[in-house]
């Protein structure tokens, strides 16, 4: 069994190129190792725990399915099943301190056994944080803590990401803005407002998702609108919302979790990095890739218009307005999958 693990984990790539026929072979291995079920699962927890890893580069990724060796062993246990996977992937989501790793075994476990270990998946992602927070995760993305907190923390974890705003404010207020049931808008407009104290890196990220959240939260549309009545907004606070008011929405770049850009042109991705907290995110019009959500932009648009005066405000909403239809007229010039001839 060991020679299985080995076969799949030792990628023979040439010059360290993955080619096609490389990666149907290295597929069939792979699925070959999953068909021996639990007996399988003693040689990938061997591996597992061993600490050792192969990255396959981003066009071995695209090939086959998994960015590294240890991600595809994490998945291939999830596949198996089984108590022993279970156990397994348990005993490594208390020992890692790999951000990616741990939000793939929060992952993996919750499909086996639903809920079971949300909890212990928070835990492990709250002290990795801590760690990172005190540098001792050089240069380590930290962006799949967040997806998971996001997707299992609820509302109890408006506290946490406020808590850790100041080392990563982008990731924080990303975050907040996609709590399940709008849990994280009230203190979404706190930031924006200068009311929780954050700094200004904090609430330009935390007005911008208020802006993301606005086309379909009534308090968050509600705060916007008054803000811009109020002639809050500077010409630079006007530039950063324009982009997101013509339908762009911010998502992390380094995601452990399904990919939400798949349909999306690569000309319409803008990448950002920030040096504080190693932070790196993705802007696309996810929001306008539908008529109706086209549709819940425009009004939003319209809304702010309808009570903005200074013409800095007025600048910004018109080329949000121009970009929103230019881009709507773009998407649906494109069938949606299955559709087309």
């Amino acid at each position: 069994m060991r020679d299985l693990v080995r076969n799949v984990v030792n990628l023979d790539a040439l010059g360290g190129v993955v080619n096609e026929e490389q990666a149907t072979a290295w597929k069939q291995r792979l699925h070959l190792l999953i068909e021996q079920g639990p007996g399988a699962v003693s040689a990938i927890r061997e591996f597992l725990s061993g600490n050792s890893d192969i990255d396959f580069g981003s066009a071995g990724k695209q090939l086959l399915g998994y960015p590294t060796a240890r991600a595809a062993m994490i998945d291939a246990l999830g596949q198996i099943g089984g108590q022993s996977s279970v156990d397994t992937m348990t005993e490594l989501l208390g020992s890692t301190a790999d951000p990616r790793e741990i939000a793939l075994l929060a992952q993996n476990l919750d499909k086996l056994q639903p809920g079971i270990y949300q909890a212990a998946a928070l835990d492990a992602a709250r002290q990795t944080l801590a760690m990172a927070a005190q540098g001792n995760l050089p240069s380590r993305d930290v962006a799949p803590l967040f997806e998971l907190i996001q997707r299992y923390g609820g509302a109890s974890a408006v506290s946490d990401l406020l808590q850790n705003a100041g080392q990563w404010n982008y990731y924080a207020m990303m975050t907040l803005g996609q709590l399940p049931d709008g849990a994280g808008i009230s203190a979404l407009t706190q930031v924006a407002s200068g009311q929780a104290g954050a700094g200004s890196g904090a609430k330009i990220a935390a007005l911008q998702m208020v802006a993301q959240a606005a086309s379909q939260s009534d308090e968050a549309r509600t705060f916007l609108v008054e803000q811009a009545r109020q002639g809050a907004f500077s010409a630079y606070l006007w530039a950063a919302l324009m982009p997101i008011l013509a339908g762009d929405q911010m998502t992390f770049q380094n995601s452990a979790f399904e990919d939400p850009l798949a349909k999306v042109p690569s000309n319409e991705l803008r990448m950002a990095h920030l040096s504080i907290g190693n932070q790196n995110y993705l802007t696309a019009p996810l929001g306008v890739m539908t008529a109706d959500q086209a549709q819940r932009q425009m009004a939003l648009i319209q809304a702010l218009s309808d009570v903005t005066s200074d013409p800095e405000g007025r600048s910004a909403l018109q080329q949000a307005k121009n970009l929103l239809q230019q881009r709507s007229a773009q998407f649906a010039a494109v069938p949606a999958p299955g559709t087309g001839p």
